[in-house]
Formats: structure tokens, C-alpha cells, sequence
């Protein structure tokens, strides 16, 4: 455990910051995460920073990810990174190739003791970060990492790899949702002919089949139709909206696959119905009839004394931290890591003053409730601040006549039908 200091240590300080980050996490297909045996993750990667610990962090399984090696050169940083469960993985362009083959074969080597150990290797398969949504070409390395395991134990190893497709709502804001989809495991074992006969083909069989999967399961709204697209999306998000659950589990209903097979009279039904919806001063999440997350409002009411000042705090924190980063950080593909990184420090001295403080003026059990209850409702004014919006368009929509929301109903029926 101590080898694995950072790793923890991080876990703890930023479990504050991700509740403000995310609204709501879904993972589904968790019946394909095979237990008990040796499991290597192929991911799709829009997020340089966060992708990693949505699932690690949130599916509680002892997990370590594949990183650029080329970080790892300093001895600082290796020891860091490798505390936190990063292993280094070298692309063409982090070294020279003699230096790649030998560090990647040094973490071919890791990977193999993980392997033995049942436990998982979380890999992003399109080599770099994107903050889009669309499936890039895949790398091989996926496949060569098992097939080079299953080669090392005499093809007896019961490897599997594990399609993970992360699907983000939005991108550059906090409060948004994400859909992780685990698909259908490759079992190794049942390559073993192949791979002995002809490793290359099975290789790229392998990345194809990967690759497959995640159009299946990869929300695609590049090109066009792509307003009408994103508006699509938050439909889906809305149809699966639980509010009493953060992380909500095999809860996700509509398809993917269907949403990104649409054409071009689909969308022309969304552009209309979203005119519709907007002419009349209402969201999606009103027609589709989204439940207003109460408890959140009643504990936030409850504990208003301790835990409205701390969020006040934390918004004008967080409020700073997103206006300093967009401007400042001009990489697309970093604004996120830089917002979540720089916001979950500057959170976890805001935590550590609230604490000193509840411990400072109060006695006995009283400055650990406080500390809780100040903490937790600062979440839960997040919560509520993330649904006035929506409370107060459902005025609206209550406001509407019987024959308006009977027709925007019926449009958004008709839409999401084809996605079921």
C-alpha cells in the first residue's frame, strides 16, 4: 500500500472535487468486466486526464493504466506516476526506437506480473487524447499486449479484453454526465490457434473487432447534424436521469448504436422538436418529464447553517479556477485535466479549513458531524443549483396549455423510439 502512496492519497483528496465535476456517472455492461481473471481494458480516450479515473475510480477494482512514457524520463515524475498506478507505454514519438522497444518490453514485463495476479490493465487504444466525440483510428498495441501475455504462459493464460467506450455529455464545463458502456469480452483463449499460426493477422482481426465495438458504443456527433446531434445526446441523458443516484449501474436505456446509425430525416425531427421546445421556454429534461432531485434540496436546507458558506466558497473557487483555465490553458485537450487538477487542490484547502475550523470551535463528536454535514451539503447545493434551471422551465411547462404539451410530448416520443 505504501508504494502506492499517491494513488490513495489522491483517491481522498479528490473525491470533494469530482462530485462537483460530475453530476452523474453510468456504467453499464458491468456483467462483461469478468471477475477473478486477468483483464486488460480497451478504452477510447476524449479526455486526457479524467478517462483514467472514471474507471478507476468509480468501479472500485485495483486497476493500472497505461500513460505516455516519455513523463516517465524524470525520476521524480516515475516515481509519482508509478505510486499512482501508471505504467509508461512508448509511442514512436516519445523516444527513439531502440529506447521504446526497451521500455515498452520492460512494461511488457510489469504487465505480465499483473496479469498472473488476476488483476487489470486499463489501456486508452487510440494512443492520444481528443476532447470530440468520435471513434479515431486504433492503435495495435492492445492486442499486441495480449497476445504477448498469452504467448508468455504457453497460451494458458485466461486473458480477456474488455471494450470500455466513455461517452462524455459536454466538454469544459463541470456538471455533466458520462455513460461508460463495457462491452462483450474477446476471450484469448479462444484465439490460441491463431495466434500460434499467424500473429499478425489476429493482431489486426483483434483492433478491427475493437474497433467495431466502440462505433457501437461511442456517441458520434462530428459532422453534420451536429447541434442536432448534441441536443440528441442530452435527450438520452435525460431519458436515464436518476436523481438519488451518482453512480448508477446497468440503468442506461437507449442505443447507441441506433442513435449513430440515424440519418438525415432524424435529425430534421430533433432540429424541429428542439425548435418546438425552445419557442415554447422549455428543456428536453421538462417534456421528458426528469424527476427534480429533492433529497439533495432537503439536505442541502438542512444543513444550510454549515454548508451554504462553504458552497458559496467553493463556487467562487470553482467559479475562478474554469474562467482562469479557458483562458489561459489554450491546448483543447488539457482544459479539462488542468480544471479538474488545479480545482481539486484548490477544494482540498478549502476542505482542510473547514475541518480545522469545525474542530477548533466545537467538542466532542460535533466537529466530525459538522465537517460531514458542511461537506456533503455543499454537494447537494451543487446539485440544486445544477436543477434550477430546469425547476424553473417546469413552471413554464406546467404553464403550457394541455395541446402544447401533448404535441411536444408526441415529437419527443417519436424520436426516441427509433433508439430502443
Amino acid at each position: 500500500m505504501l508504494k502506492e502512496w499517491f494513488y490513495h492519497t489522491g483517491k481522498a483528496i479528490m473525491s470533494l472535487s469530482i462530485r462537483i465535476f460530475i453530476r452523474k456517472i453510468h456504467f453499464d455492461g458491468t456483467e462483461n468486466f469478468v471477475k477473478n481473471k486477468p483483464v486488460l481494458i480497451a478504452c477510447n480516450h476524449p479526455n486526457s486526464f479524467l478517462d483514467g479515473i472514471v474507471i478507476e475510480y468509480f468501479y472500485h477494482r485495483k486497476i493500472y493504466a497505461l500513460t505516455r512514457g516519455d513523463v516517465f524520463a524524470n525520476p521524480i515524475v516515475n516515481h509519482i506516476f508509478r505510486s499512482a498506478r501508471l505504467l509508461p507505454i512508448f509511442r514512436s514519438t516519445d523516444a527513439s526506437a531502440a529506447a521504446a522497444r526497451a521500455g515498452n518490453n520492460k512494461t511488457f514485463d510489469e504487465c505480465n506480473e499483473i496479469f498472473k495476479k488476476n488483476q487489470s490493465i486499463l489501456i486508452f487504444t487510440e494512443g492520444i487524447a481528443k476532447p470530440e466525440k468520435d471513434v479515431r483510428r486504433l492503435k495495435k498495441g492492445t492486442a499486441a499486449i495480449a497476445i504477448d501475455a498469452l504467448k508468455r504462459s504457453d497460451y494458458t493464460m485466461d486473458i480477456n479484453i474488455v471494450p470500455a467506450a466513455i461517452n462524455y455529455q459536454t466538454f469544459f464545463r463541470a456538471r455533466r454526465s458520462i455513460h461508460v458502456q463495457f462491452s462483450k469480452p474477446i476471450r484469448m483463449l479462444d484465439y490460441v490457434e491463431r495466434a500460434k499460426e499467424n500473429e499478425q493477422q489476429l493482431t489486426l482481426d483483434i483492433t478491427n473487432s475493437l474497433e467495431t465495438s466502440f462505433h457501437n458504443e461511442i456517441v458520434k456527433t462530428i459532422g453534420d447534424h451536429e447541434e442536432e446531434r448534441n441536443f440528441a445526446h442530452d435527450m438520452m441523458v435525460n431519458d436515464s436521469f436518476r436523481p438519488l443516484a451518482f453512480k448508477a449501474k446497468n440503468l442506461w436505456k437507449p442505443s447507441v448504436a441506433k442513435f449513430n446509425a440515424q440519418e438525415s430525416a432524424y435529425w430534421q425531427k430533433v432540429k424541429e422538436y428542439k425548435n418546438a421546445a425552445e419557442s415554447k421556454g422549455v428543456s428536453d429534461a421538462n417534456v421528458a418529464n426528469r424527476s427534480f432531485d429533492y433529497l439533495s434540496m432537503f439536505i442541502a436546507i438542512c444543513t444550510f447553517g454549515i454548508s451554504f458558506p462553504v458552497f458559496i466558497l467553493a463556487y467562487l473557487i470553482w467559479q475562478l479556477n474554469l474562467k482562469i483555465t479557458l483562458v489561459k490553458v489554450k491546448n483543447a485537450v488539457f482544459k479539462d485535466s488542468f480544471i479538474l487538477g488545479i480545482g481539486m487542490f484548490l477544494i482540498l484547502f478549502l476542505t482542510i479549513g473547514v475541518v480545522s475550523y469545525f474542530f477548533a470551535t466545537q467538542q466532542s463528536f460535533w466537529p466530525i458531524l459538522f465537517s460531514i454535514g458542511a461537506l456533503y451539503g455543499t454537494v447537494c447545493w451543487f446539485n440544486v443549483l445544477d436543477d434550477i434551471p430546469f425547476l424553473w422551465k417546469e413552471l413554464k411547462w406546467l404553464g403550457l396549455s394541455e395541446q402544447d404539451r401533448l404535441a411536444l410530448t408526441a415529437q419527443r416520443q417519436d424520436i426516441m423510439k427509433a433508439l430502443y
